[in-house]
């Protein structure tokens, strides 16, 4: 493995000052001319180093990886290539680690600690799994995201759900109703269900799915509405199905959105949706846990993202009030 020594030597610096430029330590602890820099990066390279960071970590007590703790699913992919991908311009590598029933939120905190890391971020938990967190852990002091329980996600769940809804009213649809989930997630859509609902004068229906999905189907034919707005895409993908095996043909008999984009192409009718920007919330949570770990704190709130309305075939203007 090539050394510090043997770069200065190539070089004809000192060993400190590739110490300092390795290190990103040249510009802040001294002042280390720009042409020296590239000259000692380019005989880094040359000789083919390697920077140690198993050995960083011992001397610094840390890591640079960024623990992700989670219940992984396919759509979060591109939430993790977000986060690694920005992670990798500061240097960072990420380390995943998975909720499950042999991996408590507890001992995953503790394997973080135990792999020196930088920082943890913790995603799609719900409030119940956040309050479990054993107090202990904070003494380590390592920078954490996602474990407040009131905290807000870089995307706009709530504003999105409008966007659907609000488009919903546009094609001239009255009775829309909402087919629920109970989740901390589906609750802040339905809130903007609720929104526009309000907002346009309109009588809100909220019905809320079971694990059979047969009964709030049923449910939903037997209102007859204009309308129907899914919190998300298996919901409404479930639902077209189940009108597909009763002959009722989307959007003739009333329109239907989801929400996240997952699948949605693939449906008959291709299915009108939100498409949730998972890549750049991944590229947003770590720009956040970033500015905790470099300064302490969150960095100054920049404006929530916002869901794409993708349109399809599963909705049409409504011609029954004469519009």
């Amino acid at each position: 493995m090539i050394s510090m020594k043997e770069i200065a030597a190539e070089a004809g610096v000192s060993r400190t000052t590739v110490s300092f430029v390795l290190n990103g330590r040249h510009e802040r602890d001294l002042k280390i001319s720009t042409e020296v820099v590239e000259k000692v990066k380019r005989t880094a390279e040359k000789l083919g180093y390697v920077r140690n960071e198993l050995v960083q970590s011992l001397v610094k007590g840390k890591s640079k990886v960024i623990a992700i703790i989670a219940h992984f699913s396919d759509f979060m992919m591109p939430i993790i290539r977000g986060y690694s991908e920005t992670a990798a311009k500061y240097g960072y590598s990420i380390s995943l680690i998975s909720l499950n029933e042999n991996c408590t939120l507890n001992q995953a905190l503790m394997t973080a600690v135990e792999y020196r890391v930088s920082g943890i971020a913790v995603m799609t938990l719900e409030p119940e799994e956040k309050a479990q967190v054993n107090p202990g852990f904070f003494q380590y002091g390592i920078p954490v995201s996602g474990l407040d329980a009131n905290g807000k996600s870089s995307f706009d769940q709530e504003g999105s759900a409008e966007v659907a809804v609000n488009y919903l009213v546009s094609l001239g649809h009255r009775k829309i109703i909402c087919l629920g989930q109970q989740s901390v997630v589906a609750g802040q859509r339905i809130q903007g269900y609720l929104n526009i609902m309000e907002k346009n004068g309109l009588p809100p229906c909220i019905l809320e799915d079971d694990s059979s999905h047969l009964s709030v189907h049923e449910a939903v034919v037997e209102a007859n509405p204009d309308a129907v707005f899914c919190v998300n895409d298996p919901l409404a993908l479930s639902l077209l199905q189940y009108l597909y095996h009763r002959r009722i043909f989307v959007p003739d008999a009333f329109s239907v959105v989801g929400f996240g984009n997952l699948g949605a192409e693939l449906a008959s009718p291709s299915l009108t949706t939100i498409r949730e920007p998972y890549y750049e919330t991944g590229c947003r949570g770590f720009e956040n846990l970033y500015s905790i770990i470099r300064d302490g704190r969150k960095s100054l709130p920049k404006k929530r993202l916002v869901g794409e309305l993708i349109i399809r075939e599963s909705t049409a203007k409504n011609n029954k009030y004469g519009g």
